[in-house]
């Protein structure tokens, strides 16, 4: 019983989690999806997707307007850096949108703006885990 408690705790935490990515930023259809948007599969495949109600959703803060966004080389290096840690597309999104202590309480997907590199050492270290002393 305690364990069927915990997992119901679980599934409603990821599903909040995975609110929160959505509401975080804009995520934009494919083509071919319902909406058709400026980005072809090749592009999104080489960035992050996530799949939403069957739709599968690009990041447009990724490539709005501009495929070469400032922090495009470390977002792919984010998002390699967590894959190859074995996050899955929806994780590696969840991370992107929540606060994180090693960016002192900001976002990664705020610091790729401003800041590429600083995600980047936030994504090792959160591969890395917790060290202590």
């Amino acid at each position: 019983m305690i364990e069927e408690q915990i997992l119901a705790i679980e599934a409603t935490m990821a599903d909040n989690a995975r609110t929160a990515v959505l509401e975080a930023g804009a995520w934009l259809p494919m083509e071919g999806s319902s909406t058709t948007v400026p980005v072809t599969q090749e592009i999104a495949q080489q960035t992050l997707t996530i799949e939403h109600d069957g739709v599968l959703l690009y990041p447009s803060w990724v490539v709005a307007g501009d495929v070469n966004f400032p922090g495009r080389d470390a977002f792919e290096m984010v998002v390699t850096l967590l894959r190859d840690a074995g996050y899955t597309n929806w994780n590696i999104a969840i991370w992107l949108a929540s606060s994180c202590s090693f960016l002192d309480g900001q976002r990664p997907q705020d610091t790729l703006w401003n800041s590429p590199s600083d995600a980047v050492e936030a994504a090792e270290r959160e591969i890395l885990g917790i060290t202590h002393g």
